[in-house]
């Protein structure tokens, strides 16, 4: 996929995409499988009240997998175009927003 791009601490961030939906899960002490909508390219996730861990086609997130979101801040998988699976892992009482770009 081709789009245009601004530099977030050294980052290209894609901005020219279509937005494909988001959710909001709450993984309780675990993780959870979010169900991805068909060409997702990108995804942000936003956690609330705590951090949450994140796993790119794993088989599920937890406190040592490749994702780390601290609370309130906004994680991003960036452009990519193999991404078949995500599992967010967060303790009990955390929420983690997401958004999907295609």
């Amino acid at each position: 996929m081709t789009g245009r791009y601004y530099q977030l601490g050294g980052e290209n961030v894609p901005y020219v995409q279509n937005h494909l939906g988001g959710t909001c899960v709450i993984p309780a002490g675990g993780t959870v499988a979010l169900t991805l909508p068909t060409g997702v390219v990108s995804i942000y996730m936003t956690p609330e009240n705590g951090n949450a861990y994140y796993a790119v086609n794993a088989a599920a997130a937890g406190t040592v997998t490749m994702g780390y979101i601290k609370q309130d801040m906004t994680g991003v998988v960036f452009e990519c175009n193999n991404i078949g699976t995500l599992s967010v892992f967060a303790a009990a009482g955390v929420q983690v927003h997401t958004q999907y770009y295609g």
